[in-house]
């Protein structure tokens, strides 16, 4: 009889614990493609302030002069490749943490079909094996 709550405790708690899974999944996901399109909106500014700045470099018949606009667009340059850099940063975690979790999410959510689908067939069998399964699945 306690074996049977501790499974119905476990199986209970389990879809509520899958869905938050996939819940996460899904929003890794989004974040993925948000950071994507961050990254792809920084490219034709970048294009920009580099033209902008040659253009100002390469300026014929009038001598390279270093004023608060030529600073101020080295500047710009700088501070959108470092935007960039750490968007590209966190994309790559991101994309890291996604490749890590998706085998292990499709793995426990196997293990535990099996065991339910065992569990049905055989009928309950000893206290260690099914909780230690689902345990497993859970965390």
């Amino acid at each position: 009889m306690v074996i049977g709550a501790i499974f119905m405790q476990i199986s209970e708690k389990y879809p509520h614990t899958a869905l938050q899974t996939e819940e996460e999944i899904a929003d890794l996901e989004e974040e993925i493609r948000r950071l994507n399109d961050a990254i792809r909106a920084k490219i034709n500014p970048m294009k920009l302030a580099q033209t902008r700045l040659e253009n100002r470099t390469y300026r014929p018949n009038v001598e390279l002069c270093r004023d608060n606009v030529q600073y101020g667009l080295c500047d710009e340059v700088k501070q959108i490749e470092a935007s960039k850099l750490s968007l590209e940063e966190k994309l790559k975690q991101s994309q890291c943490v996604q490749i890590h979790f998706g085998p292990v999410h499709t793995g426990c959510m196997q293990r535990c079909s099996q065991m339910a689908h065992a569990s049905t067939i055989k009928g309950f069998g000893s206290k260690f094996t099914r909780t230690s399964v689902f345990v497993s699945c859970v965390n």
